[in-house]
Parts: C-alpha cells; sequence; structure tokens
C-alpha cells in the first residue's frame, strides 16, 4: 500500500520514471506470488506431517498483528502522523 502512495506522489512529475518503477513493483510481486505458492502449495513433505498446526499462543501473537497491518494499510496517516516530526528532524540537515 505504501508504494501505491509514492506512486501516486510522484506520478505527476516523473510520468515514465514512475510507470517503469509500478510496473517493476507488479512483476515483482506476482513473481514472488508465484515462488510462494510453488513452495509453500505443493505436496506435502512426509517428514512434516507430524508438526502441529498454529496453536492458541501463536495466533494471539499473530491476529493483532493481521489488525494492525490492515489499519496502517488502509488509513497510513495513522502512523505518519505520529513520525512526521522525528523524520522532519532527520531531514532536516539535508534540505
Amino acid at each position: 500500500m505504501s508504494e501505491f502512495t509514492v506512486f501516486l506522489g510522484a506520478l505527476p512529475v516523473y510520468l515514465t520514471l514512475t510507470v517503469i518503477s509500478a510496473s517493476a513493483a507488479i512483476i515483482t510481486a506476482a513473481y514472488y506470488l508465484w515462488a510462494i505458492q510453488r513452495m509453500m502449495l505443493g505436496p506435502l513433505n512426509e517428514k512434516y506431517r507430524a508438526l502441529p498446526d498454529v496453536n492458541w499462543r501463536e495466533r494471539l501473537t499473530l491476529y493483532p498483528l493481521g489488525v494492525l497491518i490492515i489499519i496502517f494499510g488502509f488509513y497510513p496517516a495513522a502512523i505518519i502522523d505520529l513520525i512526521e516530526h522525528s523524520l522532519g528532524t532527520l531531514i532536516q540537515p539535508f534540505q
């Protein structure tokens, strides 16, 4: 989602470079999904058959992280507002 925000901001200024960069990001995402599918969704290796599924402790840590990822993906201003002052201080010497 953050890539979309960057591409949207760069589009009016650098049209050609933004189109090339967005295309590269789309191709990379497609290749990544294809590779993950081949690695994770193939036939089950017999030596891993005895391993248990995700237990309640793992779910307890994963669900809140998933919720935060979705919230910040759809509303990045919530986190950007928190780090705006620190980022301004960091980039001040370069301006």
